[in-house]
């Protein structure tokens, strides 16, 4: 008989809508046929799959799209749960002897159901598969690692499971698994397939017992006592987080120390984490600068903060009606006139076709006082100035209020929708009635307020000065006429720190920062060009004579995100009792009262 090692198994995964066959459809099914010994695993492309069409009539809900990537049109070409059983029963079928196939499957409980469904509905003879659960091993050989799904369990074994849940990712990550949970069940003793059987028969669950984690706690414990930023990885070197310190010793066992209740995927993460990389830096604000590079650069799987994920910045045009990921199509202009250097070529086709917030241009320029609201002069021939701002929608408020309130749109309940900051999908399945009493409210309570961009950026301003009104609890898909203007509101009154967030950002990219931490001495110097920090180390007593290059492109996100953590960061230092002061130009330093306002602003 062979050992577990060198049997051959099937490898089953099956993605649904539900839990249970009552409760849900079958969508894709997932094989392959494997040895634990001397076969690595395979890849998801070496892995049979097949996506099963669903009935006439019914969607994948959302949640299942943005789990598993599949779309509806690709689903829609699948083939028939009776084409899926032929899929499943031929792959069993070099295995099926005396007795069904031996079958692998990470938590059967739940898939199984499916495939004995697919059996009953289509298939002959008897079930072909004998399944063993490898959730169900793992519960009883490591019953202390905190969590044992797939993703934790495979990532634990060093593989590098897709983020999206699909079939032959998972076939490929339970072939992983298997893989080192063979080596550990014989270790039990447990050496065939008869064997497993009857261990997960006869051997209880353990406990449930105190955490313990796979990273060698001396790795840990071992580390230095000062600012910077660390990586967990993978047995296999991969990056699963990284993440800024104040004290390195103390952050990164922080993680490990918490034995009440974490969120699941700092569980998950920690499971797969057998190692940790660090680099020392020579204050917190540096951390935190690098800790944003190194998130875009490596793309951790853990990360949500700061991460790229087709983020691009924007930039609006004088009246904020419309926007485009680059100042002007050609970035001519001068950088008096809000431009810069030539834009970087992935860029200029989506300059081109500069998007809009609404379909038509909004007449001339918004004259003296908006252009100072939005801080950018008056003249100049670039069409979008104002900027970098960090998503197309973030200053779409102003037009749609503008639009709303004058009347000169074809639909002012559209306004509205998109003053809110809804999705247009959303608009049609709301009611017209207390949108448009919402927008009433709002110029009755301000009767100040008219249909110009001038008008509500004064408005704007005035809402982001005041504190923030109390909350009430309101059923979640009601949308009543209070409602509704409490989000315009809202919505307006995030636009002026966006905006003077932009224009400190234009500043900064070129500039130099000096500060010194709360509770130390020595003067740090930063120097800034085109975004990036081109040098850093302690102040000499040198004054800045000017950036020694021009910036070669738009702020892009990376810049932008950069820029913003240096700006929090500054914020912090001088709320604890540091010290920082910026060069913006030569000659003339911002610090003290007027930095802080700058950067409260935004």
């Amino acid at each position: 008989m062979p050992t577990l090692a060198e049997l051959e198994v099937l490898v089953l995964d099956g993605q649904s809508t539900g839990a249970t066959p009552a409760h849900g459809q079958l969508i894709e099914v997932g094989w392959h046929r494997f040895r634990a010994a001397g076969q690595p695993a395979p890849r998801p492309e070496d892995v049979g799959s097949a996506l099963v069409a669903l009935p006439p009539g019914v969607r994948l809900p959302r949640a299942v799209r943005e789990l598993t990537g599949i779309k509806n049109e690709e689903l829609a070409a699948g083939g028939t749960e009776a084409e899926a059983w032929r899929h499943l029963s031929a792959a069993a079928s070099p295995l099926v002897g005396a007795g069904p196939a031996p079958t692998v499957i990470h938590f059967a409980q739940f898939e199984a159901r499916f495939f004995e469904a697919l059996h009953a509905a289509h298939g002959e003879g008897p079930y072909p598969f004998e399944v063993c659960c490898t959730h169900q091993v793992a519960q009883r050989l490591l019953p202390e690692l905190p969590r044992r799904g797939l993703r934790a369990l495979s990532g634990y074994f060093g593989f590098s499971p897709d983020l999206l849940r699909r079939s032959a990712g998972h076939v490929a990550a339970t072939c992983v698994v298997w893989q080192g949970l063979v080596g550990q069940l014989a270790e039990r003793g447990v050496e065939t397939w008869p064997e497993l059987l009857t261990w997960l028969a006869t051997a209880p669950k353990p406990k449930a017992t105190r955490r313990v984690y796979p990273m060698p706690r001396e790795r840990r414990l071992g580390l230095p006592d000062v600012p910077g930023v660390y990586r967990f990885l993978r047995a296999n070197g991969d990056v699963l987080y990284v993440g800024k310190a104040t004290s390195l010793k103390k952050r990164v066992n922080s993680h490990f120390t918490k034995q009440g209740r974490l969120p699941e995927r700092t569980l998950e993460m920690l499971s797969q984490a057998r190692d940790l990389a660090v680099t020392p830096c020579a204050t917190a604000l540096e951390a935190a600068l690098l800790e944003a590079d190194e998130i875009k650069r490596l793309a951790p799987p853990y990360n949500v903060s700061l991460v790229e994920s087709g983020r691009h910045t924007w930039f609006a045009s004088r009246d904020l009606a419309r926007v485009a990921p680059a100042p002007d199509p050609q970035f001519l202009g001068s950088r008096a006139g809000g431009a810069g250097p030539p834009l970087s070529a992935g860029l200029r086709p989506a300059a081109r076709s500069a998007c809009e917030f609404h379909e038509r241009e909004r007449p001339g320029p918004p004259g003296r006082f908006a252009a100072r609201a939005i801080g950018g002069p008056e003249g100049g021939s670039v069409k979008f100035p104002v900027g970098p701002l960090p998503a197309r929608y973030s200053v779409a408020a102003v037009p749609a209020l503008v639009e709303a309130l004058s009347g000169s749109g074809e639909d002012p309940v559209r306004a509205v929708v998109r003053a809110l900051g809804l999705p247009p999908s959303l608009g049609p399945g709301l009611a017209p009635g207390p949108l448009l009493e919402g927008l009433a409210e709002l110029r009755a309570l301000h009767p100040e307020v008219q249909g110009t961009v001038q008008s509500v950026l004064r408005l704007a301003r005035a809402l982001s000065a005041r504190p923030p009104p109390p909350e009430v609890e309101r059923e979640a898909d009601v949308w009543d006429a209070a409602r509704v203007r409490e989000h315009l509101e809202e919505a307006l009154g995030r636009v002026p720190a966006l905006l003077a967030r932009a224009r400190l950002l234009r500043h900064l990219q070129d500039a130099v920062v000096e500060f010194t931490e709360p509770g130390q001495v020595e003067v740090r110097r930063l120097v800034l060009s085109a975004g990036l920090v081109r040098e850093a180390g302690a102040a000499s007593t040198e004054v800045w004579a000017g950036a020694a290059t021009a910036p070669a492109e738009a702020l892009d996100i990376a810049g932008y995100d950069r820029l913003r953590v240096l700006v929090t960061e500054l914020k912090r230092v001088l709320r604890d009792g540091g010290w920082a002061r910026l060069w913006l130009r030569p000659g003339r330093p911002l610090e003290g009262a007027a930095l802080l306002s700058a950067l409260s602003r935004a």
